[in-house]
């Protein structure tokens, strides 16, 4: 293991100057002659291995019993919250259920079931005349949890017990619908400070499983009703052509999104925020947006969110219906297609996926829906369901490979770097650095992690220069700065780059063959000497 004995860490401009053209950077007399420009001779390409990096692949589910007073990780979930043993390293879902009981991926899907605040499950609702609120401290607890564990989560809270929903309407919310707007403030209060932990929340609140449907909450809402909470929303309202009452469609549902956007954003907590349909999003900007056009009827004009506009930004969809059937059982209500496309500018920066319950278009022609992984930037799926698709996929091939290898490889996003440019003069006082991407996965990196890109030095075994700038983040896109390296003393230094949070948590392998320093968490880029 390399030992760290120096490390000079400096956050300015004098470590990165970036700029469009580097040799503006350098002092004009130095002249072009005395500057080296090296591409290492190293080969920068993807190695075709199976990688597993934060915010993406397959996940593994940990049910949550929630209570007013604490919080029970079922046992035989415990496990899967701490500790790790990714499978299907070789490309292979397994045959034997048994090793897939064994599955400890560093990316998981807690389920916290709330059904004991309400009283349809013969809950509490009230105590003493006042709402029972939701234990936050616990849940801060589980999260403090998964960061221990360097692990990162997808979280889903649901009234349903157990997350058993048998697909019927049913109504297992609190009767008193405000409750639930109270528990989702309860919810972002919890999860204030644990953005760098969290992959994203699935809204869920509403109905079995947390999916919101089947339930009288999930249907369209009378004015009336709508009008008695102020979040300041657009009021056009629809109707139906048998009815003079005036409605909301998905009224309900759009007061759940609502308070958590807003909740989100008063604690200034950035995290994508998903929901089970595209039909719930065109409603929400519906209600918030009167330039946008929705008639009920037809998937909108596309719509792209600002990204400096966190409301709309922030939102994405989880699907547990995923290829079940053309309409991925019930995901798509309009037309799959049309709705893709809409979604593409939404699942291009948040996370996208859930469970594989069916084969729709997998084996038939050119195998559209894996192709189609690449337009809606799947990124997670749960490696427990469902496990007879995930075994067809061994049978037969996509692109010269088995279909679940080509999928297990490229889930997420893979980031590989493609070429190096160093630039530096004799002495070495300074370092121009170019590097160039290429992202090989079916998604990108969520847009809420900013990921530092940090430069080691290393030197007989020990990092002697250590430099990062926090607003050097990677995004996947081509990357030129200057670094100040005069500090180097004489002798060869092989280089590593390594993205990662800022304190160094959360580290990203690129897909690169024979570079990964599993020690270092980094990626060697090069190798000088002065």
């Amino acid at each position: 293991m390399l030992k760290r004995t120096i490390s000079v860490l400096l956050c300015s401009s004098v470590l990165f100057g970036c700029s469009a053209s580097l040799q503006k950077e350098r002092d004009p007399e130095r002249g072009e002659e005395q500057i080296r420009s090296v591409h290492p001779d190293l080969e920068f390409k993807d190695s075709e291995k199976i990688i597993f990096n934060p915010d993406m692949g397959f996940y593994s589910v940990v049910k949550a019993i929630v209570t007013k007073d604490n919080i029970t990780i079922k046992s035989s979930y415990k496990n899967r919250l701490e500790n790790h043993n990714p499978i299907c390293t070789d490309g292979v879902y397994p045959e034997d259920n048994e090793v897939l009981n064994t599955a400890r991926f560093d990316q998981l899907l807690i389920e916290f079931d709330i059904s004991s605040f309400s009283t349809r499950n013969d809950g509490t609702e009230s105590l003493n005349g006042e709402k029972v609120h939701l234990p936050v401290d616990e849940i801060k607890d589980v999260l403090n949890r998964v960061k221990a564990a360097g692990k990162t989560a997808l979280i889903r809270f649901a009234y349903d017990p157990n997350f058993e929903g048998d697909g019927k309407t049913r109504d297992v919310e609190p009767e008193d619908f405000g409750l639930i707007l109270t528990h989702v403030e309860d919810i972002c209060e919890a999860v204030k400070d644990y953005a760098p932990v969290l992959t994203g929340i699935q809204c869920g609140m509403i109905g079995p499983w947390g999916e919101m449907n089947f339930t009288t909450y999930s249907k369209k809402m009378k004015k009336a009703d709508f009008e008695k909470y102020d979040y300041d929303f657009e009021l056009e309202l629809d109707s139906t052509p048998d009815k003079n009452d005036e409605y909301i469609e998905n009224g309900y549902l759009v007061l759940v999104m609502r308070k958590f956007t807003k909740e989100l954003e008063a604690n200034n907590c950035d995290v994508p925020l998903l929901v089970r349909q595209p039909r719930f999003i065109y409603d929400y900007i519906k209600r918030r947006n009167p330039d946008f056009d929705f008639d009920c009827e037809n998937v909108p004009a596309l719509y792209k969110p600002d990204s400096s506009d966190k409301e709309f930004y922030r939102l994405g969809l989880y699907n547990d219906g995923y290829l079940g059937s053309e309409s991925d059982s019930g995901t798509f209500t309009i037309d799959r297609a049309q709705e893709t496309a809409f979604m593409e500018v939404f699942t291009n920066h948040t996370p996208y996926g859930g469970e594989l319950i069916g084969n729709y278009n997998l084996k038939s022609g050119n195998c559209n829906s894996m192709a189609e992984m690449f337009t809606n930037h799947l990124s997670v799926l749960n490696i427990g369901y469902k496990e007879s698709v995930f075994r067809e996929l061994n049978k037969f091939n996509y692109k010269n490979e088995p279909a679940f290898k080509y999928l297990i490889k490229h889930m997420g996003y893979r980031y590989v770097l493609t070429d190096v440019l160093l630039e530096y003069p004799e002495n070495l006082s300074e370092m121009d650095i170019n590097l160039t991407f290429i992202n090989n996965g079916f998604a990108n990196l969520p847009y809420h992690r900013k990921k530092v890109m940090t430069v080691l030095f290393e030197k007989d075994g020990n990092i002697v220069l250590e430099k990062k700038d926090p607003n050097l983040v990677f995004d996947g896109n081509d990357k030129s700065f200057v670094l100040n390296t005069s500090k180097l003393s004489e002798g060869s230094y092989t280089i590593y780059l390594k993205i990662s949070d800022f304190d160094g948590n959360y580290p990203i392998q690129l897909a690169n063959k024979d570079l990964w320093n599993s020690d270092l968490k980094a990626t060697k880029i090069g190798e000088i000497s002065k």
